[in-house]
C-alpha cells in the first residue's frame, strides 16, 4: 500500500522538485504566433504581354494586380522598423509569371554581380513560390537592383515535422528534413532593372521578372500556367545605413507576414495567388 501511494503521489513530488530546481512550463510567447490569416490576390490574363525591361513606362502593368505595400516581417526582430514604399504588380499567361517590383529607395546598396550570389546580403526582392501549396517545396528566386539573380529549390522531405507557432519548420527537424538544391535553376528565367525616377532625380528601383512556368511546375505535372492557385510570398530587403562607419541594418519585408529572416522555411506562410482567366470570351452563337 505505500508504495502504490508513493506512486500516486510521484507526479506532485517531481513537479515540487523542478519548482524548486527553477524549472517552469514553457510558455507559448504570443509575440512568435503567427496567426494572421494569409492574404490572397486574383492575378489577371496579360492581354498585353509586359516587355520586361525595367521601364517605367511599359504600360502593360498599368492592367496588372497590385499590392500596394509590404509591412515588416513578422518577430521580434522587426519591431521599431518601419517599411520603405514598395509596390508589387502580377500577371500571367500560359508560360510566364509576371512579377515587377518598385522599390522606392534613396540610398542603393549593391555591389555584387554574377548569378547565385548572397544577394540578400545587399539591397535585393525576392520571390517564394511552393506551386503545390503542401508546404514541402519552397522554389527561392532572389534579384538585386542590378538585375542579376539567384535561385535555388528547397525541399522539405519529411511530411510528419510539425510547424513552430512562427509556421517555420522546428529546430533540429530542419537539418535533417531540409534539402537545399543550389544548382537547380529556374530555366528561362527573365530579368531586368530599371530606375524610379522623379524627374531627373533617382528614386528607387524597378525589377520586372517573367518567371517561367515549365521549371515551376514539374512537381505538379504541369508545364503551363493556367486558371490556378500558387502558394508564394513577395519580399524586399533594404539594408540601411546607420551611425556606425560601414554597417548597415536590414529592414526586411514580405508580403504574408513569415518569420523575420525565415522566408525559406516558411512555405506553410505564404498567401494565395490566385491566377483568373479575365479575358472577354466570345458571345456563343444564337440558336
Amino acid at each position: 500500500m505505500k508504495t502504490l501511494r508513493l506512486l500516486a503521489l510521484l507526479p506532485v513530488i517531481l513537479s515540487t522538485a523542478a519548482f524548486a530546481w527553477g524549472f517552469k512550463k514553457t510558455k507559448i510567447d504570443p509575440a512568435t504566433v503567427n496567426d494572421t490569416p494569409r492574404p490572397t490576390i486574383s492575378v489577371p490574363y496579360a492581354v498585353v504581354t509586359p516587355r520586361v525591361n525595367g521601364d517605367m513606362d511599359d504600360l502593360a502593368w498599368s492592367r496588372a494586380a497590385s499590392i500596394p505595400a509590404l509591412p515588416v516581417m513578422f518577430g521580434l526582430e522587426g519591431r521599431g522598423k518601419h517599411p520603405l514604399p514598395t509596390e508589387v504588380r502580377l500577371l500571367w499567361d500560359e508560360q510566364y509569371l509576371y512579377v515587377r517590383y518598385l522599390c522606392t529607395d534613396d540610398d542603393i546598396f549593391t555591389s555584387m554581380t554574377g548569378h547565385d550570389q548572397k544577394f540578400f546580403m545587399e539591397d535585393a526582392v525576392e520571390l517564394f513560390i511552393d506551386p503545390k501549396g503542401d508546404a514541402r517545396q519552397n522554389i527561392e528566386i532572389e534579384i538585386n537592383p542590378k538585375g542579376c539573380t539567384t535561385d535555388m529549390m528547397l525541399l522539405y522531405v519529411n511530411p510528419k515535422v510539425p510547424l513552430a507557432p512562427d509556421l517555420t519548420w522546428r529546430w533540429p527537424d530542419r537539418t535533417t528534413a531540409l534539402f537545399l538544391n543550389m544548382a537547380w535553376e529556374c530555366d528561362g528565367l527573365r530579368t531586368a532593372a530599371g530606375r524610379l525616377m522623379d524627374g531627373k532625380r533617382t528614386a528607387g528601383w524597378i525589377i520586372d521578372a517573367a518567371v517561367p512556368a515549365k521549371p515551376l511546375l514539374t512537381r505538379v505535372g504541369r508545364d503551363t500556367f493556367a486558371p490556378m492557385t500558387l502558394r508564394a510570398n513577395f519580399l524586399r530587403y533594404d539594408w540601411q545605413p546607420t551611425d556606425e562607419p560601414n554597417k548597415r541594418d536590414l529592414v526586411a519585408m514580405n508580403w504574408s507576414p513569415e518569420r523575420y529572416g525565415c522566408p525559406h522555411l516558411s512555405p506553410a506562410a505564404h498567401g494565395y495567388v490566385k491566377l483568373v482567366d479575365t479575358r472577354k470570351k466570345a458571345p456563343g452563337k444564337r440558336k
